[in-house]
């Protein structure tokens, strides 16, 4: 129970996980390797093949083949992770909130456009130009679906998976979701259509901007409800994520040197953090999960990277079973 003056954290239940990156094509293939850190996973080593062969491409088969033909690989990654997150959770994409995350958007479709910018006299692609913007995909998305719903395209740095769960808390907790009157236009505001599905995307940096440090191409997706009344699903996570954010004032600084480094400002070593959690604990202690990358019940996972002069974001994962409803 929250006492009196106490700031209640705004809470979320993540119903279900998609992934999709070259060296793992589905969730399932990143757990059976062991949930490895992302310091561990570069496409070139976890696919272990030769430099001349084309790197594997997202199935996206939420896409019509004619949308597909002409999408990026980060798009199509993107759809291929929110589907597989939002089938988790018995979400229907026609009718949930769309939220995508990402840094540097079509990178490379924006450095190719350039390129042909700067060739003179050369031939610049219309479907470039259309498919360059930072919404590219969560705009595919919502024309694949028919969803005439809300949807967000944000840049956050390495506090993309923050701000993005803070946002879907907000948008939830007020209702926008396609609830109260919004959920008019759409029938029903209850069951599997309420909810939100965050993805968290990024591209390889194409030279000239390509470094070591840089991501790989990957697309992290969180399908969240506001609550589970009448989302019952059987695969479903059904984990209570409690978001926590302060400023620190006085004391040591907010910086643990345990925390792992984020390069160029990637959410993805803090969303990967969030996904073991919660895979580990909805598998249970009889799960047969044992990479000791989940937190206990309740133990705080810090979502940004801290420091004295920014907001310190922090979840709490508990099974639902072991919320405290006040």
């Amino acid at each position: 129970m929250t006492g009196a003056g106490e700031r209640r954290p705004a809470r979320v239940v993540l119903r279900g996980l998609g992934l999709w990156t070259p060296a793992f094509p589905a969730r399932a293939s990143w757990v059976a390797a062991g949930m490895p850190e992302l310091g561990d996973w570069a496409s070139e080593q976890a696919l272990d093949v030769a430099s001349e062969q084309a790197p594997p491409r997202p199935a996206a088969e939420l896409l019509a083949p004619r949308l597909r033909r002409r999408t990026s690989v980060l798009t199509r990654a993107v759809a291929t992770a929110a589907a597989a997150a939002a089938g988790q959770a018995g979400l229907e994409l026609a009718r949930a909130r769309l939220l995508t995350v990402s840094s540097y958007g079509e990178i490379a479709t924006t450095v190719e456009l350039l390129d042909q910018l700067a060739t003179p006299e050369g031939p610049v692609s219309p479907t470039k130009f259309h498919n360059s913007v930072h919404n590219t995909a969560t705009g595919y998305l919502s024309i694949a679906t028919k969803n005439r719903g809300e949807s967000t395209a944000l840049a956050a740095g390495a506090q993309g998976l923050a701000i993005g769960l803070l946002e879907v808390a907000t948008e939830l907790a007020a209702g926008s979701a396609f609830g109260s009157a919004a959920g008019s236009a759409f029938g029903s505001a209850s069951g599997a259509g309420q909810g939100s599905v965050l993805i968290l995307a990024e591209e390889q940096l194409p030279a000239p901007f390509d470094r070591r440090e840089a991501d790989p191409t990957y697309a992290l997706a969180l399908a969240l409800a506001a609550e589970p009344a009448g989302l019952e699903q059987v695969d479903s996570l059904d984990l209570a994520v409690d978001l926590e954010l302060g400023f620190e004032s006085g004391g040591p600084s907010v910086t643990d040197e345990r925390e792992p480094s984020s390069p160029l400002g990637s959410p993805l070593v803090w969303a990967l953090g969030l996904a073991r959690a919660a895979i580990e604990l909805a598998a249970g202690p009889s799960g047969g999960l044992q990479h000791g990358g989940a937190s206990a019940v309740g133990d705080p996972l810090t979502l940004a990277p801290a420091s004295p002069h920014s907001p310190r974001y922090l979840a709490r994962l508990r099974p639902l079973a072991a919320t405290d409803p006040g």
